[in-house]
């Protein structure tokens, strides 16, 4: 089975507009000038609850969490507990960005609030003791992940500009924009069939654009039952607030499966032949996870090179499994279909996940149709005669 891998980074898309509540001002801060939020969210080409976009962060009930920190004249120094904010919930509410209770610049010159922000929203999401980390674990159940966000210093802060660390007081009607960049690696799948064609070949290129993929026989259905990554992938890990690093714990030692599957993972699963079309449609490449099924996992790199050999080292890296059936139909046998269960594992590979990266395996399922081709012996005469005389006359 050959192997694509196709990817692209994730970058800047939209802007929102925000508001605030109301709500008593605390003391030796300013009424007017109440900390509002605008924010940005890396751009992602779905909009499911654990693939967050700009819209899906607003329509999303959990919204962002905040940690804000209030260290006076002092700069900070990423130690501080967060006293300014806690893990305060932030929704979108109509058109405006709004939480409860409302917070104020303070109004002496020179004293600074720091910034940090995720999402989605939970409850029981905090800081780490001394640090502006958080501890975090991807869940090996696919519909249970979520698209985990950071606030990205580098295109925060008033305009925009600035970042969110040691803010003052800004104009009255500034917002403390958040631009919001994807923490984790995003997986989906495509996959198509190549009817009696060589899907591999040394160089692992793929040039399957170039050539005919072939025709599904019309009696012939191929349904793909499950797609399964398979790999030591490290699965809790701890992300800083500011600037998005991982740090990792213990490697893992035991193969971590994350499974698409027919019962509410996949779709376009289902290959049905058409031999009366030429234009392949039975056959041709389709996105197969379903929107709310991109694969999430911790960025990391997988598989170990020998430094000699540049050979992976074995079970280091990852492999990919597809279950599927295939079902022709013919009417002179028993139940009159032949049914054949296939479980076909690639070769274990090397890959590198970035961070804010989404990728895309091609799946390339090889049929190989049963050819007939018929021959026959010559007769191989023998040279003497032999006399039968009928009716033998005497």
């Amino acid at each position: 089975m050959k192997r694509r891998v196709l990817f692209s980074a994730l970058a800047v898309a939209l802007v929102a507009m925000v508001g605030c509540s109301k709500d008593e001002p605390v003391e030796n801060f300013s009424p007017e000038n109440a900390i509002q939020f605008g924010t940005y969210v890396g751009r992602d080409a779905s909009t499911r609850a654990s693939v967050i976009d700009l819209t899906g962060l607003q329509s999303n009930d959990s919204g962002f969490g905040v940690f804000a920190y209030y260290t006076g004249r002092e700069d900070f120094e990423g130690d501080e507990v967060p006293n300014f904010m806690n893990n305060q919930k932030v929704t979108y509410s109509g058109s405006a960005w709004t939480y409860s209770p409302l917070k104020y610049w303070p109004n002496n010159v020179g004293e600074k609030v720091t910034f940090l922000a995720y999402a989605p929203y939970h409850d029981n999401v905090k800081v780490n003791t001394d640090a502006t980390t958080i501890d975090y674990t991807v869940d090996t159940d696919v519909l249970s992940q979520e698209d985990l966000l950071y606030l990205d210093q580098s295109n925060s802060g008033i305009n925009g500009t600035g970042g969110t660390i040691n803010m003052t007081k800004p104009g009255v009607n500034d917002k403390v924009r958040f631009h919001f960049a994807h923490a984790l690696s995003r997986i989906g799948y495509t996959a198509e069939l190549l009817v009696d064609v060589v899907n591999d070949d040394e160089t692992g290129e793929d040039d399957d654009a170039e050539q005919n993929p072939g025709d599904l026989d019309r009696n012939t259905t191929i349904t793909i039952n499950s797609v399964k990554l398979i790999g030591k992938f490290d699965n809790e890990a701890t992300l800083d607030l500011i600037g998005g690093v991982w740090s990792y714990g213990a490697a893992a030692t035991a193969p971590v499966t994350y499974e698409l599957n027919s019962t509410n993972n996949l779709q376009n699963n289902i290959f049905t032949g058409n031999s009366a079309s030429d234009d392949y449609t039975d056959v041709n490449q389709r996105v197969i996870n379903m929107s709310n099924s991109y694969i999430m996992i911790i960025p990391q790199e997988m598989g170990t090179l020998d430094a000699n050999t540049n050979e992976l080292t074995e079970g280091t890296g990852i492999k990919i499994e597809v279950d599927y059936n295939v079902v022709t139909t013919d009417g002179k046998l028993a139940g009159g279909e032949i049914d054949i269960h296939n479980v076909i594992t690639s070769e274990e590979f090397y890959f590198d996940f970035e961070q804010g990266k989404a990728y895309t395996f091609k799946l390339h399922l090889g049929m190989t149709s049963v050819k007939i081709e018929a021959t026959m012996t010559a007769w191989d005469e023998d040279t003497d005669d032999t006399a039968v005389n009928v009716p033998i006359n005497k």
